[in-house]
């Protein structure tokens, strides 16, 4: 079990997926992909698609915190930075995941304890 609540985890799974199906408008594929070790802290999910890749203005406003508009006509108006803020405020973190073509991100997200709390990461 992670440490966000489920709309916000929703929330962040949407929008991500979604950026993902506009960059691979002709075709392609999306995979997930997590890891989850006894006794860790964290649970990393790694999203990735077979797009056309992520602008690198994209990549450095996300790195400057900074908000960019996509220009897209849909979307949940989350957009990357508040996907990273949402993550930010259970814990977690996102970062891109470089592919050899199109985009990854990499969600580092904390487990919870069996009252729903997040796990120290201080061990």
């Amino acid at each position: 079990m992670v440490a966000i609540d489920e709309r916000a985890l929703r929330a962040v799974l949407d929008n991500l997926v979604k950026n993902a199906e506009q960059a691979m408008a002709v075709g392609g594929e999306i995979t997930f992909d997590y890891t989850a070790s006894p006794g860790d802290d964290v649970v990393l999910l790694e999203i990735a698609d077979t797009g056309a890749g992520i602008p690198a203005a994209v990549l450095e406003a996300l790195a400057a915190g900074k908000s960019i508009t996509s220009g897209k006509r849909e979307g949940s108006g989350l957009g990357l930075l508040g996907v990273r803020r949402t993550l930010r405020r259970a814990g977690g973190e996102l970062e891109p995941a470089p592919r050899a073509k199109g985009t990854g991100w990499l969600l580092t997200l904390p487990t919870a304890t069996e009252d729903g709390q997040a796990e120290s990461r201080d061990k």
